[in-house]
């Protein structure tokens, strides 16, 4: 990136930049929020969003792709269902992970919607309610929130919050379905008359306190981003980044047929595999020539033939994901 383009670098605009320059194809208002978020967690001014959208949109891919331009771990990403309660077993607890954030940082809580929904053990206890009891400490930037240190003593430790962001990430689809059902009521066949989805519906504070989150933690969530899902040409836009990103590495000329292109991106859009997924396969195609000859000065990337199988979006993606 030629930075000479900045006064100061270290800007909002730097950032969403270079999230477009590490492959963030649309959604600007997402990019354009996290790219402030980041800014101001690293002067101090930490903050609280909620981004939804489809399975796809590239919700998560944001972040990893700030963490690769920035070059540095103030991000950390992690799967919010395997978050446990305070008091359990296991040190993957909310209060322990900001341990190994850096401080400023940005912890993105992804998947965050199963952990808002309603998990009552066996014994009445609400696992929900104790996780947001963590989040509540976390959220309130306190510089001394109190956690167990993790080396089986039971003694306790502070830690500082004060900089660290939080990130909620999901799907949030059953909270568009009840917002369905109440929008205008059921039609014929039990469906709703009106179908909310995230390009035609803003999501609230009060509709996620409706959802199972507690109202004092919706209430200190500053902004909420619904993505739109992908269109056939951002997937192709994304596609074509891909490759001219593989073709920069390699310093060598790469380029894609046309109708493998376009196969590849709408079995991404058919089946909601995203566009994580659309570049594994990308990358796949180009492996697979560069088995055969690891010196052409150029490869195109084609299926061989019209009968050839796109691997699955469950199968293992490349190491460098």
């Amino acid at each position: 990136m030629d930075l000479t383009q900045y006064d100061n670098p270290l800007t909002p605009k730097f950032y969403a930049d270079g999230l477009r320059e590490e492959g963030i194809i649309g959604n600007d208002e997402a990019v354009k929020a996290v790219a402030t978020l980041f800014y101001k967690t690293g002067e101090g001014l930490p903050g609280t969003m909620l981004i939804a959208g489809p399975t796809g949109s590239g919700k998560t891919e944001i972040f990893r792709a700030l963490r690769r331009f920035t070059h540095e771990d103030l991000i950390k990403i992690v799967d919010a269902t395997a978050i446990t309660p305070a008091g359990f077993k296991g040190d993957f607890k909310i209060t322990n992970l900001i341990k190994d954030l850096a401080s400023p940082g940005i912890l993105v809580l992804d998947e965050a919607d199963k952990m808002l929904e309603p998990h009552t053990g066996g014994d009445g206890t609400n696992y929900t309610d104790m996780l947001q009891n963590a989040l509540l400490k976390i959220t309130d930037g306190d510089d001394k929130v109190l956690i167990s240190k993790d080396d089986g003593s039971g003694a306790m430790t502070y830690v500082d919050t004060s900089r660290i962001s939080v990130v909620f990430v999901g799907a949030f689809q059953r909270l568009l379905e009840k917002k369905s059902l109440e929008s205008g009521g059921i039609g014929f066949g039990n469906t709703p008359r009106h179908k909310c989805d995230y390009s035609n519906t803003t999501i609230t504070q009060e509709d996620l306190v409706g959802y199972g989150m507690r109202e004092e933690l919706a209430g200190r969530i500053q902004q909420i981003i619904c993505l739109d899902s992908l269109t056939l040409e951002t997937m192709r836009e994304i596609g074509l980044k891909a490759v001219k990103d593989i073709s920069r590495r390699i310093k060598r000329d790469i380029t894609i047929d046309t109708d493998t292109l376009n196969k590849i991106a709408n079995e991404a859009l058919k089946k909601s595999f995203g566009a994580r997924w659309l570049k594994s396969e990308i990358i796949r195609l180009f492996d697979a020539q560069l088995y055969e000859d690891p010196n052409k000065p150029s490869y195109t990337l084609a299926y061989r033939d019209e009968a050839a199988d796109i691997q699955s979006a469950d199968d293992e993606l490349p190491w460098w994901e």
